[in-house]
């Protein structure tokens, strides 16, 4: 009984940590409506503005830089990565039709991040 229990326990929460979405509900145009920095609960108030395409590439405004390369979601991480660049990772949160919620690594930092649609 108690193994079957620890089994069941095992087996839901490998189905949480492996949540997959949907990469076409990134499609599209998305401004940052709200980025914190989860220690300080400060709010970051940094433009951070992503479009994502079809074709699996994306780009990045942060007003004075741009960032683009390609993109692909695993596991419940949207991966990136820039031209000329390492591949990075965040963790997706929540991905639907008008918004994007996700969390990163910055700095050793950790900062969630809001996105709507444009």
């Amino acid at each position: 009984m108690i193994k079957t229990f620890l089994l069941l326990i095992f087996t839901i929460s490998f189905m949480a940590c492996s949540e997959s979405y949907d990469q076409k509900l990134l499609l599209g145009q998305w401004k940052t409506s709200s980025w914190i920095d989860n220690s300080s609960q400060q709010s970051i108030n940094n433009k951070m503005d992503f479009e994502f395409q079809d074709n699996r590439e994306y780009s990045i405004d942060y007003g004075s830089m741009k960032e683009s390369g390609t993109y692909y979601i695993s596991g419940g991480y949207l991966h990136t990565t820039e031209t000329g660049r390492a591949e990075k990772k965040v963790n997706l949160l929540k991905v639907v039709q008008d918004s994007v919620v996700f969390e990163m690594n910055r700095g050793g930092a950790i900062e969630t991040v809001i996105l709507t649609r444009r």
